[in-house]
Parts: structure tokens; sequence; C-alpha cells
């Protein structure tokens, strides 16, 4: 499914802007991203946690990847774009093939 992306930082004007992960957008623009830029941009905002187990000192490192939707960065906004055979899959129960 595809994503859009909407960069909105007024103090910047007509500034490019970096979004780790995505790439540059221009400010005030709102863009389509593919499912790749969208596994980068999950992927540079995981966030790394270890576990501890027991008396052992046994332990292992997780990372969690955030739904792009609501990863925090001020002036971005990632939205989910839901395409036709969505819709269409929707309103007759069938799964997208």
């Amino acid at each position: 499914m595809p994503y859009k992306v909407k960069v909105d930082i007024p103090e910047r004007g007509e500034q490019d802007v970096y979004v780790h992960g995505l790439g540059t957008f221009p400010n005030g623009s709102e863009n389509e991203v593919d499912d790749d830029q969208i596994m980068r941009f999950a992927a540079a905002n995981a966030v790394q946690k270890t576990s501890s187990f027991g008396s052992n000192g046994e332990f292992s490192i997780h990372n969690s990847s955030p739904d792009p939707t609501r990863v925090n960065i001020y002036g971005v906004t990632v939205t989910k774009v839901e395409d036709q055979s969505d819709k269409d899959n929707e309103s007759t129960g069938e799964e997208a093939k």
C-alpha cells in the first residue's frame, strides 16, 4: 500500500527538507513514496531495546520498527493511501491477489 509524506515547516520557507530514512522533499509539498522507502524509513526510526532474562544474566536485543504513520517528526506527516483495489476488496470481502 502506498504512503504519502507531507512536509510543512513554515520557518524553513522554500528550502528542501531532509527526512531521515526517506530522502529530501520540497517544504510545503506532499509526495507519494513507495514500499521500499517506507521500509528504510521504519528501519531508520527503529528503537533498540535490551531485555534481560532471569538470574543467569542472558539478554537479548530487539529492534522494533514503528508504524511509519506514528513516527513523530516535527513538520512531517506520513499517511497511508488507499488505492482503488483496496476499496474494491473491502466492498466485496475478497483479498487482493
